[in-house]
């Protein structure tokens, strides 16, 4: 059984981190607290999933410039047990706290403006954290919304302690949108990244990309 992961555009605070969503409409409110509450799936996994994940790995891998060395923060959220997770985190200038509650932090530079460069750290989804990389995929694809939205995988890897996947959608044939979703582990303890960009910047994927990944590649359970 897995937890959904949703490609449809959400409310920013506090689930679109637990959906493949742009965080700027509120419209997709419903979809994603449904994906962030009990973690009850919509599908489950089969053979046909392992043609999706196939796919999920042919993701073309570019060499992107390396982004410059973030601002270090640290924050709280609470994890599945309720215990604080503490965590240490490298964002771009200009970014700050604008979270309303422990569950998920959102770092941008206005609560309620989502265009440019924006964070998310919550706790993962322990189906996201067994799957692993291929798996999330794989479960993704099957979302209808994955099509609609003109979903693109642009990149994806793995390294020490988790993995990630960026991806580009285009929704309503002209909202463009640049996600970015990771989970690293630590002693038992998992927990998730969103890298999200909205507005003119999502239009060059190239230059905000490796943004995005060192964000959230700078992420550490403490």
């Amino acid at each position: 059984m897995f937890a959904p992961m949703k490609l449809v555009r959400a409310v920013a605070l506090p689930f679109c981190l637990l959906a493949l969503a742009a965080c700027g409409d509120k419209s997709g409110a419903s979809a994603s607290a449904s994906a962030s509450g009990s973690g009850a799936p919509t599908s489950t996994s089969s053979g046909s999933g392992s043609s999706a994940a196939a796919a999920a790995t042919s993701a073309p891998k570019t060499e992107t410039p390396a982004a410059p060395k973030g601002v270090a923060t640290k924050g709280e959220v609470k994890g599945a047990d309720g215990k604080k997770i503490a965590y240490s985190i490298e964002l771009p200038e200009g970014l700050k706290d604008v979270s309303d509650n422990d569950v998920v932090k959102m770092y941008g530079k206005d609560a309620k403006n989502f265009e440019g460069v924006t964070f998310q750290v919550s706790r993962a989804h322990e189906e996201w954290v067994k799957g692993g990389l291929d798996k999330t995929l794989g479960e993704l694809q099957k979302s209808p919304d994955f099509t609609k939205n003109e979903a693109k995988i642009v990149d994806k890897n793995t390294f020490d302690n988790g993995w990630y996947f960026v991806a580009t959608i285009v929704e309503g044939g002209k909202k463009k949108a640049v996600l970015l979703t990771s989970v690293i582990t630590k002693d038992g303890k998992a927990v998730a990244c969103r890298g999200n960009v909205e507005g003119p910047e999502a239009d060059n994927p190239d230059k905000v990309v490796p943004v995005l990944i060192a964000g959230c590649k700078s992420l550490k359970i403490e």
